[in-house]
Formats: structure tokens, C-alpha cells, sequence
């Protein structure tokens, strides 16, 4: 629901980078396909009557349904009442045609490991018409492609995979991938699989155990035709050994991904003039030495690269996991059309009037949320606060109650002492005067 719910309110920031969700299975007879299952062509609208109960998608109203539907216009109430009103007098963007190539959809936003919001990097590219290529497969990333496309369609005729190094959150989704791809048609070609050579060995551990039927290929292999039309060249970048970024050529545009690095020169020549850059941006800039230490980019030495690289359109993605939904404010470039990325974004090579508007509005938005947490702090101090009031108050009663215990057991003590006191005195003969009367 969670994931759903944001990225419907980012369709209202922007319709033609985040355009209604598709969910379902290629066949709802599919063993794995939770009972009631919609197909593929069902948008998230029609989703809402939907939930998984115990294992089970079913229906709403059919059984008694302990959790509530999902409720899209309830997610939108949680946006700032100023930003939806903002954005209501304002005509949505259109969803780009069907016939807009190259297209670009991120996958997976989040570096490290999944979670509520981003999960882990994976990039689809679309160059062309029926050609399609996997940049990096980080978990998750199959249950990611059904949210946008036909995802069985989409393997069936996918033409390479490219991981960009060994890291878990860019590979660990692979060995799913060509499994499921493998289950589809015994007569699909091999895939090709593109990538560092510590990889091969990881396919071939996994591939002793399931059918994974693909073709690997080094990212030293150089420049690889994937498509009729279609260029993969791999450059080494600095991250890990064996790391790298890719730049896709197609007839007249180029698309470049940096995979996890710090700015490297080399990329920069190779993506020089491309149409969209996605820069990885894991760290703020106040965490530089963070980024140094772990051979990341900071945002702002990402937006470096753009410019050196003079890129029309930039997409800043790999970030943090400390940043959930919204990275931190930055400072753009003037004259660069530059976006933050969230999953199930969708892009062309046309869209920098789409990012520079989005990028408005984040950024109104960043400042509606830094009031919003501050009213939260204030709000979260004054039940602190309360909370302590009524422990202190608590633990006063308590003292005052033992205090009055201790003072009620010495005044009974003094009582028994002077009773016992008495008790003896009664007992004992009085003494007699002498006879003097002394």
C-alpha cells in the first residue's frame, strides 16, 4: 500500500513522469498468482477493491476483510492542504505517447537495501520498439517491472542485461530474472548477460541448481551491439574493483548511467552531450567524507559531472536510505534540466519541460515538509514533555506514598514500644518509703 499510495501522489506532482500504476500477473491461473488475481491491463484504480489476506487476494466485501482497501484519495490527504491546492489549479501533464523512444523507467532508486519507498537499483530502457535492456537487477527487481509493464512480454524479448559491479543491491534479482524468463518458453535464445567476471561465477553457482540460459560477457568486452541500431559500450568508473557506468547509443541519442562511483573524467568523455545522465547521488553534500571513504558521489559533485558532461536532461538516483521519500534540498544548475529520481519514474529523451516542473514543485514541497516536521518536533517535544510531567508526578506519588508508610510503621512502633512500656510497669511492686517517708 505504502509504495502504491507514493506513487500516486507523485502522479499529481507529475502525470507524465509517474503515470498509473499496472499490477497483476501475466496469467491469473498461475499457481504463484494469489487467488482472485487481476491481470496485467488492470491499473492500480482498479486495484483498490483488492487486499492480500492471508495469502490471498480477495475481492472486498466477499469475506470479512480485517485490513481497509486501498484508498488513493486518502493518500493524497497527506500532502500539505497548500501543495494539493497549488497543484489542483494547475493542468496535469500529459502522459507521453506510446510511441516515444528511447524510454527510460527506474526501477529502483535506493542504494544498500529496499525499503518502505525506493527499492534497490535497477534501471529499463526501452531504446527502440520490442528492444528492451536491464540496467543493473537489484532485489526486487521482477515485482518492480509488473508494476509498470508486461513483464513476461518485457523478458521474453529482453535483449541484455548489464550489471555494473558485484555489489548485492545491483545483481542479487538477476538469478530471478533469467529464472523466470527461462520458465516462459523452452525455445527463448539465450540472454545476453553483461557484467564484471566475479559475476559469471555467482551465475554459475545459481545456474547449477536452476535453468538460467543466458550468455555472459564481460564489461571489458568493449563496445557490443544489443539491438539492430542499439550500442552498449561499459567505461570503468571508481567504486569498487571491477565497477562500471554504460552508455547506450541509439540513432541520434545517447543515454548514460554512471552505476555507483565518484565523478569520473572518463564517463564524462564518453557521455559527453547525452541526452539523459543517470548520476548516482548517495550522499549530501555535508557528508562528503562519507562519500570519499565509500567511493559514492555527493549531489552536488553529481551535478558536476552533468555539467562537465553537458547533459540535457539529469536524473539523480542511488540515494541513501536515510532519505526515505525527499533527498535534501539542493541548489540546481541554471540551464540543466535536472530531477530527482523515485521508483516507477518513466522518462524520454523529451522530457526536460516535465523535469524541470517537477523539480519546482519537490522543491516547494521539501519546504512545506521542513514546516511540517517542525510542527511535528513541537508537537512530539510537548508529549515528551507531557509524558515526563506525568512520570515525575508518578514517581512523587510514589515517594510521598512510601514516605507516609515509613512515617505510619515509626509512629506504630512508637506505640507498641510505649504499650509494652506500660504492660511491664504494671507488673512490677511499687517501691516502699522508708521511715523517714523518703
Amino acid at each position: 500500500h505504502s509504495s502504491a499510495l507514493q506513487h500516486d501522489r507523485l502522479s499529481v506532482v507529475s502525470a507524465e513522469l509517474f503515470p498509473a500504476e499496472r499490477q497483476g500477473w501475466a496469467d491469473a491461473a498461475d499457481a504463484r498468482a494469489p487467488l482472485g488475481a487481476p491481470r496485467h491491463e488492470e491499473s492500480i484504480e482498479e486495484l483498490r477493491c483488492y487486499n492480500i489476506v492471508g495469502g490471498q487476494n480477495i475481492k472486498e466485501g466477499s469475506i470479512s476483510d480485517p485490513r481497509p482497501p486501498l484508498d488513493l484519495a486518502a493518500g493524497r490527504d497527506e500532502w500539505p492542504a497548500c501543495f494539493k491546492d497549488e497543484c489542483a489549479g494547475e493542468a496535469p501533464a500529459a502522459a507521453p505517447a506510446e510511441a516515444s523512444y528511447p524510454r527510460v523507467t527506474m526501477l529502483g532508486t535506493g542504494g544498500m537495501m529496499p525499503s518502505k519507498y525506493r527499492n534497490v537499483t535497477s534501471v529499463y530502457v526501452a531504446p527502440t520498439p520490442g528492444c528492451h535492456i536491464l540496467l543493473d537487477a537489484g532485489e526486487g527487481t521482477l515485482g518492480q517491472l509488473r508494476r509498470c509493464v508486461d513483464a513476461d512480454a518485457v523478458l521474453a524479448g529482453l535483449n541484455c542485461v548489464w550489471i555494473s559491479h558485484i555489489h548485492a543491491d545491483h545483481h542479487v534479482g538477476l538469478a530471478t530474472l533469467l529464472s523466470r524468463r527461462a520458465s516462459l518458453n523452452p525455445a527463448l535464445p539465450e540472454l545476453l548477460v553483461v557484467g564484471p567476471r566475479s559475476l559469471e561465477d555467482y551465475l554459475k553457482t545459481f545456474g547449477a541448481m536452476v535453468d538460467l540460459r543466458y550468455t555472459f560477457r564481460t564489461c571489458k568486452s568493449g563496445v557490443l551491439n544489443v539491438a539492430p541500431g542499439v550500442v552498449l559500450e561499459s567505461v570503468a568508473v571508481h567504486h569498487c574493483s571491477d565497477s562500471y557506468g554504460c552508455v547506450i547509443t541509439g540513432d541520434g541519442w545517447k543515454v548514460v548511467n554512471s552505476g555507483d562511483t565518484r565523478p569520473c573524467e572518463a564517463l564524462v568523455t564518453a557521455g559527453k552531450d547525452c541526452d539523459v545522465l543517470l548520476h548516482e547521488a548517495t550522499f549530501e553534500d555535508d557528508k562528503q567524507e562519507d562519500a570519499v571513504s565509500k567511493n559514492h558521489s555527493t549531489v552536488s559533485e553529481a551535478l558536476g559531472v552533468a555539467v562537465r558532461m553537458n547533459a540535457k536532461q539529469t536524473v539523480l538516483t542511488h540515494f541513501s536510505q536515510r532519505y526515505p521519500k525527499l533527498p535534501p534540498p539542493m541548489e540546481m544548475p541554471d540551464g540543466h534540466s535536472v530531477a530527482l529520481a523515485f521508483d516507477l519514474m518513466q522518462l524520454t529523451t523529451s522530457s526536460a519541460p516535465a523535469l524541470v516542473e517537477m523539480n519546482k514543485r519537490l522543491t516547494k514541497l521539501n519546504a512545506y515538509y521542513d514546516a511540517i516536521e517542525e510542527e511535528k518536533q513541537k508537537v512530539a517535544t510537548a508529549i515528551t514533555n507531557e509524558r515526563r510531567k506525568k512520570e515525575d508526578d508518578a514517581r512523587e506519588f510514589r515517594v510521598q506514598r512510601r514516605l507516609e508508610k515509613e512515617a505510619k510503621q515509626k509512629e506504630l512502633g512508637a506505640l507498641r514500644r510505649e504499650a509494652k512500656r506500660r504492660k511491664g510497669n504494671d507488673g512490677k511492686p511499687q517501691p516502699q518509703p522508708d521511715a523517714e517517708g523518703v
